[in-house]
């Protein structure tokens, strides 16, 4: 019987290589299908997942799998619901959540690990390119986390795709390239791994992709001013490059706190002191994320200028 799989995941490297790892899995059988819709986190999720269900409740042989995607307790019932209604779907996650794991039987939760290496253990499927996503995602500082950046400053380009099927359809033909053959040596016959070793030589400096070079331009030139005595504000600054600033700037400051603020009231924040995790749950609709790197929106509220997003961190973050 013909098997119908549906993956719904993230849009960052861990969430796409989700998606790769479960076609790997499933594309060599040719009684499968599979279907990719990716999202951010929020009410996109349910939006994506009411598409979803629409089109497995048509079919008896279904699976979906959920990955990489930081749910509330409103976007838990939802997937609830759809379980006890007859829906075969299993979640997951690495993000921090005040979710019950035990209350779910579909529920999969492992802090310490990627996504993508959670699906790898649960679904039984590896990738040469597993080790440096892992890397990548949960910032463990060793030279695969700039294969990760690489390919970040990838999926972080304005690919002019006119749907999500098509960027993950995208993604998931680049890590195959990746994955067998830059990686796989045996196939360097065509010259590939030579054309990227050249490749990476010219444009990238020491291992760093040239965001991270700039980024660490960016932290040499400014003397950053705290806010509160620890939160250094940004605002409307790129997210890669806020990423790589804050680990930069964290090599040298573990206490300092950095938040970033965008014109949508979208906020950001990466610390290694201080449970960011647990202020943005707290403090921002849809809030939430990791111990240490979190983020959520401001509701509707626009922020005009760095002076008024640091006027909004005064508020949301203690002393």
């Amino acid at each position: 019987m013909k098997k119908y799989i549906y993956s719904l995941s993230h849009i960052d490297l861990d969430g796409y290589f989700c998606q790769y790892l479960l076609e790997l899995k499933f594309k060599q059988n040719s009684d499968s299908t599979i279907e990719f819709f990716n999202c951010n986190y929020g009410s996109d999720i349910i939006r994506n997942l009411k598409k979803i269900a629409k089109k497995a409740k048509k079919q008896d042989n279904h699976i979906i799998y959920i990955t990489d995607l930081s749910l509330t307790d409103i976007e838990a019932d939802f997937i609830d619901d759809l379980y006890h209604s007859g829906l075969n779907l299993i979640v997951f996650d690495h993000h921090l959540t005040d979710i019950p794991v035990e209350q779910y039987e579909w529920l999969h939760i492992d802090t310490s690990k990627s996504a993508a290496a959670i699906v790898s253990e649960k679904i039984n499927q590896d990738s040469g390119l597993l080790e440096s996503v892992n890397n990548y995602d949960m910032w463990n500082t060793n030279e695969d986390i700039y294969v990760g950046s690489l390919i970040t400053e990838i999926i972080n380009q304005d690919l002019l795709f006119s749907n999500g099927a098509e960027r993950a359809r995208f993604f998931l033909d680049f890590f195959y390239f990746f994955d067998k053959v830059l990686i796989d040596k045996s196939l360097s016959d065509i010259n590939v791994h030579d054309v990227f070793s050249q490749f990476w030589k010219q444009k990238f400096k020491n291992q760093e992709s040239l965001s991270w070079a700039l980024a660490r331009e960016y932290v040499s030139k400014n003397k950053f001013e705290k806010v509160s005595g620890k939160y250094v504000v940004f605002y409307e600054i790129g997210r890669i490059y806020f990423q790589y600033i804050s680990s930069i700037t964290h090599e040298e400051n573990m206490n300092v706190v950095l938040v970033n603020v965008s014109k949508n009231g979208r906020v950001s924040c990466r610390s290694k002191s201080v449970n960011v995790g647990e202020i943005c749950k707290s403090s921002l609709p849809s809030g939430g994320g990791h111990e240490y790197s979190a983020g959520g929106y401001l509701g509707v509220k626009i922020i005009e200028s760095l002076s008024e997003a640091k006027e909004v961190i005064k508020e949301m973050f203690p002393a």
